[in-house]
């Protein structure tokens, strides 16, 4: 029975697998074959970071890696942590890997054409502007509208109603709800998945994605590093980063990417 996660300073004592419930308890649990599979994939992934000289001018932070499950249950997915994922997104621009600079790829961009890949529908993009979409957050305009759509995506696929929506996504009700019927507009296909309380769906893909890039970027003994709805990889690792999401994608939940404007 393993009760919580241990805060030892030898990285290998300390537990790897967290499981709590939705007010924040850590849980006890028996040993599955999910988390006898899971902790033998954390133990070769940090051993990785282990190898790795993972800096910062400023910031002198663990890369140790832990899995947590917030909902009580492991069928509804997790997150894997870090320290890297407490300062901000300017702050970790100054990670290096082995003296090497590093490039922050946020993949929450391609989450409406995930759900349209589960759900047979045809993407309406070619691959490159798809594959366009995994840009690095160093390029990026957080006050774009497209940032502002993305965001009201993951708001309205996580929340339970429209209101809840608006609400967390700040600002007067005026400036927000325009973005959420451009949001609505823009996927009308799959509109069924907003604001339906489905948003833990969402969960458990990001976890399988995030754990399938890490497994290929430890087999091939790369670091990485998973920062929230982004991963953290050597500059010169972009395009294998990219494609390695790409291909993962084509295959987690059984999903099938077809693209319309390929078609």
């Amino acid at each position: 029975m393993v009760l919580m996660m241990t805060h030892k300073l030898n990285h290998t004592e300390r537990e790897t697998i967290v499981l709590k419930d939705i007010n924040g308890n850590y849980l006890a649990y028996d040993e599955t074959t999910f988390t006898s599979e899971l902790r033998a994939f954390l133990k070769r992934y940090n051993d990785v970071l282990l190898k790795s000289e993972i800096s910062h001018p400023i910031h002198h932070l663990s890369s140790f890696t832990y899995y947590v499950c917030n909902l009580g249950s492991w069928e509804l997915g997790g997150t894997f942590y870090n320290d890297w994922q407490t300062i901000s997104l300017k702050g970790r621009s100054g990670i290096l890997f082995n003296g090497m600079t590093t490039v922050e790829i946020d993949y929450s961009a391609v989450h409406p054409y995930l759900i349209y890949a589960e759900n047979g529908i045809p993407i309406p993009l070619t691959v490159d502007a798809f594959l366009s979409l995994l840009t690095p957050n160093s390029l990026k305009n957080e006050s774009s509208n497209a940032a502002k759509m993305q965001r009201m995506f993951l708001l309205m696929i996580n929340s339970k109603s429209e209101r809840e929506a608006l609400k967390l996504f700040g600002g007067t009700v005026s400036e927000a709800r325009p973005v959420l019927e451009a949001v609505k507009n823009q996927h009308s296909e799959i509109i069924d998945e907003f604001c339906s309380g489905r948003g833990s769906q969402l969960l458990q893909r990001d976890s399988e994605l995030v754990r399938n890039v890490l497994e290929i970027f430890t087999q091939a003994a790369k670091p990485i590093l998973a920062i929230q709805n982004s991963f953290i990889v050597e500059t010169a690792e972009h395009k294998f980063l990219v494609n390695t999401i790409f291909n993962v994608l084509k295959h987690i939940n059984g999903s099938k990417l077809h693209f319309r404007a390929d078609i």
